[in-house]
């Protein structure tokens, strides 16, 4: 009865480890078990996370490789998935990438920084589109110098092939509600759900917006609420949900800190695993302290 308990807790977390999936504690691993309801991010989560400039378009007057530089200088202080794919495309191209000062991010949403005396910002594209703009990608990046829209970077960042199966295997697990909660576009954010199957979508939200989000769905359900991100700007909804899970393959170290949950390699099935593995850990448990509880009260009423 005393070892029983233990000895299956500690069987869940060291299976659940060797599947990819580290739980930091026997609480935690309790807390899965009874899982309800699931928020994911979208990039880097149930998409792959590793967008690829696919299209540039440049205000009249301005050349592509110099929006794709200014672009990469200001991002180059950024962790976030996009703005490494930006940098990245940048050095390939030996662009000339300029030091910035000022540097103010709004994580997921926009970074700004001074070059030259001159302020740009690098985000979402919040204002009408010019007459310029000949693609609508799935991820748009605006680029602004002084206030000005000087060019728009847009970049595809494919689903994972595992993903449906994941949320159709997440239902059968026993999650009753699933939402799409992304710093994306809704027209983004819309499209990924549909492919998957998720009815739920909250699009462009800020970490803020996020932390309300999970913060509500705790106060309105009696299960376990289990976030699940890679970027920084995850991480205080990770931290403040029931269950905080980090894909930390790639993804932001404030994210692998706030989280209970880090998913070890870069696939989001191991989190399908390390549900399974707590519900049968908290199974047996309960089954051996039954059990042992059982035997003791035969064996004093018999005594």
């Amino acid at each position: 009865l005393i070892l029983a308990v233990p000895i299956a807790i500690v069987a869940g977390l060291s299976q659940s480890a060797k599947s990819g999936a580290v739980i930091k504690g026997g609480a935690i691993l309790e807390s899965i078990s009874r899982v309800e309801t699931v928020l994911l991010d979208k990039t880097g989560t149930l998409t792959h996370g590793g967008p690829a400039l696919s299209s540039v378009c440049s205000a009249p007057g301005i050349t592509v490789d110099e929006v794709i530089a200014i672009a990469a200088s200001v991002d180059q202080y950024s962790p976030h998935v996009v703005a490494r794919a930006i940098v990245e495309h940048a050095k390939k191209n030996n662009l000339a990438i300029s030091p910035c000062s000022d540097i103010s991010e709004l994580p997921g949403v926009q970074i700004s920084g001074s070059i030259n005396g001159e302020k740009v910002t690098v985000g979402q594209l919040t204002v009408d589109r010019p007459d310029w703009l000949t693609f609508a990608e799935p991820l748009m990046v605006a680029v602004t110098r002084n206030d000005q829209l000087v060019g728009v970077i847009g970049l595809k960042d494919p689903i994972r092939p595992e993903s449906k199966a994941i949320i159709a295997a997440l239902r059968s697990a026993g999650v009753k509600r699933i939402a799409l909660v992304t710093g994306d576009r809704d027209e983004t954010a819309q499209e990924v759900a549909a492919a998957l199957g998720i009815t739920e979508v909250f699009s462009q939200t800020t970490a803020a917006g996020k932390l309300k989000i999970t913060t509500d769905a705790m106060a309105s359900t009696t299960g376990t609420v289990v976030v699940v991100g890679d970027g920084i700007n995850d991480a205080p909804a990770l931290a403040a949900a029931h269950v905080g899970v980090a894909m930390g393959a790639r993804g932001a170290s404030a994210a692998s800190e706030a989280a209970d949950v880090i998913i070890v390699d870069d696939a989001i099935d191991r989190l399908i695993r390390a549900i399974q593995i707590s519900k049968r850990a908290r199974r047996k448990a309960l089954q051996a302290a039954g059990i042992g509880m059982s035997l003791s009260l035969v064996i004093m009423a018999t005594g």
